[in-house]
């Protein structure tokens, strides 16, 4: 009998700590600082595939891995102190980079240098900041080219 109770008990805590575990994954995911939108469409996926590992290097201000995710030929053109200055210049403007929302996603039509417009809101510690990125297609991946002030494409203007 004794036994029984201390099994019911043990039972217990290892649930309790299941639960526990469970809400503070819940809470980090809530807590990131790279929120994504939904998307059903293979191609879509693979955009944002490839945009993720790069706005989430952006936002751990490691340039040089960032660097690494764009074209071969934008990352011989562009040296990583070239692009820490751009994000440096925009925080100096509107204060730390804290989170980037994105707003939507525009996909050319296939080509042999087929682009892709993610349109974000960079969330800064004064003001938010919209911002468009181009990817272009290069095989069976994506590839960052640049990136500018604003949230409009060829699809519209974004503004969720």
């Amino acid at each position: 009998m004794r036994g029984m109770k201390r099994c019911w008990w043990l039972l217990v805590l290892v649930l309790v700590m299941a639960a526990v575990g469970t809400a503070q994954k819940k809470g980090d995911a809530a807590g990131d600082n790279f929120v994504g939108i939904e998307v059903s469409k293979p191609e879509e996926q693979s955009v944002m595939k490839a945009f993720e590992p790069f706005a989430r290097a952006v936002l751990a201000r490691d340039y040089e891995k960032a660097r690494k995710l764009m074209l071969p030929e934008v990352q011989q053109k562009v040296p990583v102190d070239a692009l820490r200055g751009r994000y440096v210049d925009l925080e100096s403007q509107y204060g730390e980079l804290k989170k980037i929302k994105v707003q939507g996603l525009w996909i050319d039509k296939p080509s042999p240098k087929r682009v892709a417009l993610v349109v974000v809101r960079e969330e800064h510690e004064w003001t938010p900041v919209p911002m468009t990125y181009a990817l272009v297609q290069e095989g069976d991946g994506w590839k960052v080219i640049w990136f500018r002030m604003g949230g409009k494409t060829p699809g519209g203007t974004f503004s969720r």
